[in-house]
């Protein structure tokens, strides 16, 4: 049968005035695929690497999982510079990465109906760290762990697997720039060569490490009473009218041998949730499960879901009708939650038209496997004058991760917290070509380099928290990662 390429090459012509590059894609056959099956055959080809999945409500598969290897840049960026690596091997530094990246992304392609969301684009992380950016934030403290600002791997190759129709959607970005017949012959014969690997390697052991996958004990960078005592101080700022909430955490760190896809595996069966990711930047990976939205840009509208207040499942449907019943009762919480969804209001109010900012959804409660949040859904209409990265610079890091006024939370996060967060607490996702974005915030989630391996968790500190209470929040936070971690040194 003769592969049907979509769109035709006359159709990526009438593109071209407009756009740099248009996504051109061939649909296989996949009913005996899995997506941790492709991502363990397909990452032994290439340094970097993804994998973005989705359980939406925590119990069902969102339609498409996105992968990628090989892509053709990768920037990393650390204090203000930004290190270029292309595919061919040439290396090049640059000033100003925010702008770097803008120039690499912001509406390069055309949105076509037939195709997923993300057709190609940047994928990877913004830490915490990258608030620097963007705010005048203090940058006092030890960056031990030493992992980049962001990092992100620019990909025109990606291999969607739909859940529905059971079969991969391969796509290849064409250049409209110099001989279009040829760019989009090449793009064929990449995207046959897509094909043939996926078949040619069928049937390839599940199996994330060729060697055995160990972890030392976990430590955490501070001990209880140093922790209890943060929280006093936090405290003190509340009272004293600094701030009305600021979230601190603790780092737990292990010496690690192998690679995470085994821990990935286990938190994405343990932790189902709307962000699913395994990332590789070489000696860099990130693998986790974040149930909360950062920012989400599509055909115009942002969106942004705070989620503040928690319960765990209960053991019945009573139990957790009761559960539920708490938590929208439950004054703290709800106090908690206003602040962070009129927070999440402003930010998003920045860079949209005015009189667009809408709260869709309030106080809605969301299941999920092991527990249930509070959540809610602020949308807007974004301004013309601002993109997707000016967006990204107005709402990170969020307000369920920093605090209230958040400036001034961040402040005091960096003079109570004695490490820079690196990753945590920042953003896990991609910006297409096309100009949309789907972020997360980085939480549940564990990060690697080199043989470290990292996991952070915080507590939201208010005027009447206890502080031994919000350590043991900070530890219940972090269990499940903790958990996937050790699961994988079993399963190995």
């Amino acid at each position: 049968m003769k592969a049907m390429f979509r769109p035709t090459l006359e159709e990526v012509k009438g593109y071209a005035e407009e756009f740099e590059r248009v996504p051109v894609s061939l649909e296989i056959f996949a009913d005996t695929d899995t997506t941790i099956g492709l991502l363990s055959r397909l990452e032994k080809r290439a340094d970097c690497c993804f994998l973005l999945e989705s359980v939406e409500g925590g119990e069902k598969w969102a339609r498409y999982s996105f992968l990628g290897i090989g892509p053709f840049d990768t920037l990393t960026a650390k204090n203000g510079k930004v290190v270029i690596k292309s595919v061919d091997g040439t290396v090049k530094i640059s000033d100003n990465p925010i702008e770097v990246l803008r120039k690499m992304v912001s509406g390069k392609a055309p949105k076509l109906d037939y195709l997923p969301r993300f057709t190609g684009g940047a994928v990877g992380y913004f830490g915490y760290d990258c608030v620097r950016y963007f705010e005048d934030i203090p940058d006092e403290n030890p960056d031990d762990a030493g992992f980049p600002d962001f990092c992100v791997m620019l990909a025109d190759r990606i291999f969607v697997y739909d859940n529905i129709r059971q079969s991969l959607i391969l796509i290849a970005n064409v250049k409209t720039e110099g001989n279009i017949d040829e760019n989009y012959r090449k793009a064929c014969e990449t995207l046959t060569e897509m094909s043939r690997i996926v078949r040619q390697e069928g049937g390839a052991p599940l199996r994330g490490n060729s060697k055995p996958f160990k972890i030392s004990e976990w430590k955490s960078n501070m001990t209880k009473q140093e922790f209890e005592r943060m929280v006093k101080l936090a405290k003190r700022n509340i009272v004293n009218g600094d701030i009305f909430q600021v979230v601190l955490s603790q780092r737990f760190e292990a010496e690690i041998e192998g690679n995470l896809i085994d821990t990935y595996r286990v938190l994405r069966t343990s932790n189902p949730s709307p962000y699913m990711y395994y990332l590789r930047f070489g000696d860099i990976e990130i693998a986790g499960a974040s149930p909360e939205t950062l920012l989400r840009l599509e055909n115009g509208i942002l969106e942004t879901c705070p989620i503040a207040g928690s319960r765990p499942r209960g053991e019945t449907p009573e139990k957790d009708a009761e559960l539920e019943k708490e938590l929208l009762n439950d004054e703290k919480e709800l106090s908690e939650h206003n602040m962070l969804v009129d927070l999440a209001r402003n930010d998003l109010g920045k860079v949209s038209k005015f009189g667009t900012v809408r709260l869709k959804k309030y106080k809605n409660v969301v299941r999920y496997s092991q527990i249930m949040h509070l959540t809610s859904l602020v949308t807007s209409e974004i301004s013309e004058e601002f993109d997707a990265i000016d967006a990204l610079g107005n709402i990170l890091p969020a307000g369920t991760l920093s605090g209230a006024p958040k400036v001034m939370a961040m402040k005091l996060i960096d003079k109570y917290e004695n490490r820079r967060r690196g990753p945590y607490g920042g953003a896990v996702g991609y910006i297409g070509f096309d100009g949309g974005m789907d972020v997360c915030i980085t939480i549940r989630t564990i990060v690697k380099k080199g043989n470290k391996a990292y996991i952070q968790a915080g507590a939201g500190i208010v005027a009447d928290s206890v502080p031994e209470n919000e350590y043991y929040e900070s530890c219940n936070k972090a269990k499940a990662v903790l958990l996937a971690a050790q699961k994988a040194v079993e399963i190995c």
